[in-house]
């Protein structure tokens, strides 16, 4: 496991734990981290995103759930 660090050319960047390995032949690397880490390095521009409709958010975790349990 090493240290990976993403710069974002705005003199902003994050640095992360990440595994360097091989997947079909090409060199990969595998990060994980909370979502709260990366909204620290990107910019989600507002005037493009839509509101949140909760009735919305509400199905797609069923959804999920629903094919976690194996369906």
């Amino acid at each position: 496991m090493g240290l990976l660090d993403i710069v974002d050319g705005h003199s902003n960047y994050v640095t992360m734990y990440g595994v360097k390995g091989n997947q079909l032949g090409h060199e990969v690397i595998s990060a994980q981290c909370t979502v709260d880490y990366v909204l620290k390095f990107l910019e989600i521009d507002r005037s493009v995103q839509r509101d949140m409709i909760e009735i919305q958010v509400s199905n797609i975790s069923k959804y999920i759930q629903y094919g976690l349990d194996g369906n």
